[in-house]
């Protein structure tokens, strides 16, 4: 069994030791997200050139860049305009019958093409699947639709109402197509 022990012996550290120790650290860059630490000298014991003191800041982490729109549900007046019929989707995609591939192919051109035509809110079938509804288009369009792919095209989403194929059925809100400045 092996003791920890301070490396240091309990002794001050010496001029030669701290000198060694500044020239190791500056090849050193920290973690990302991890805080760096100034001292306000260079030498132990406060011996040494005085250095301004340095705020300290948390390094900021580099991620890959990803669209910060992540859908949402669509707005309340929106569903209830829809419910009571005031309102129709501007246009409406079947999936039935269309492989995954063939399914995720004609949705990203039908919200591409929706968008050109500033269509408000659009109707996506996707059907129930099996009796117990497993189906394969029904759990994966909504995946579909958090994708970074197509994401931009759309403010939000939500299981349409009885009146419009329920849970088989999908509304999507089409958002606005950024105009150039």
């Amino acid at each position: 069994m092996s003791r920890q022990r301070d490396i240091s012996g309990g002794r001050p550290i010496t001029e030669e030791e701290a000198a060694l120790w500044r020239q190791t650290t500056r090849s050193i860059t920290p973690r990302i997200g991890r805080r760096v630490d100034q001292p306000a000298s260079e030498s132990p014991g406060g011996k040494g050139e005085e250095r301004e003191p340095t705020k300290t800041s948390p390094v900021p982490a580099i991620r890959p860049f990803v669209s910060q729109r992540r859908p949402g549900a669509i707005e309340a007046s929106l569903r209830r305009r829809l419910a009571r019929g005031k309102i129709q989707p501007d246009d409406i995609l079947d999936l039935h019958g269309l492989t995954q591939r063939e399914a995720y192919f004609a949705l990203e051109q039908f919200l591409h093409r929706n968008q050109g035509e500033r269509s408000r809110v659009v109707l996506v079938i996707t059907g129930k699947g099996s009796p117990t509804g497993e189906g394969v288009l029904r759990r994966n369009v909504p995946h579909w639709l958090n994708s970074p792919k197509l994401r931009d095209f759309i403010v939000g989403f939500e299981e349409a109402l009885p009146l419009h194929g329920g849970a088989g059925s999908l509304y999507v809100r089409i958002r606005k197509r950024q105009t150039a400045p």
